[in-house]
């Protein structure tokens, strides 16, 4: 084996065991008909893929690929002149421009952090809730 196939090992490793393998039992699942109370009844059908083939389908599954593509030309033709430019900076002021762009993404993470602390502490929603429940007497200590 050369050195480059060791590297790869684990990452190749990882996608078949987190990617691939998860898409072959859904589609080995896709074969079989569904129970009546949920379960499933092992009887190979080829139905439902002769189904996904009708007209409906087919319009469904090409606006889907249109609109990720779409999305993702826009996300290439924003994001490369943005990394190029940020490339081209005096690296000096690169981390200070790579901060401007990651802010947005950290007020995020702030705004949901703050939610839960509004949800999860002594005198959040749902201790109050859990208390006028009559489900607690005191408030759990549920945050930190």
């Amino acid at each position: 084996m050369t050195r480059r196939t060791i590297l790869l090992a684990p990452g190749l490793g990882y996608l078949a065991l987190f990617l691939v393998v998860p898409c072959l039992i859904i589609f080995a699942y896709s074969l079989f008909e569904r129970g009546t109370y949920g379960g499933i009844v092992y009887d190979v059908t080829l139905e439902k893929y002769q189904r996904s083939f009708s007209s409906l389908f087919a319009r469904i599954f090409l606006d889907s690929a249109r609109i990720a593509g779409t999305a993702s030309v826009v996300a290439l033709l924003i994001g490369y002149p943005a990394a190029y430019a940020l490339a081209q900076q005096p690296k000096n002021r690169q981390m200070a421009l790579l901060v401007l762009v990651m802010l947005p993404f950290w007020s995020n993470y702030l705004i949901r952090t703050y939610a839960w602390i509004v949800l999860l502490n002594n005198e959040g929603l749902i201790n109050r809730s859990l208390e006028a429940a009559g489900v607690i007497e005191a408030p759990l200590p549920l945050l930190y």
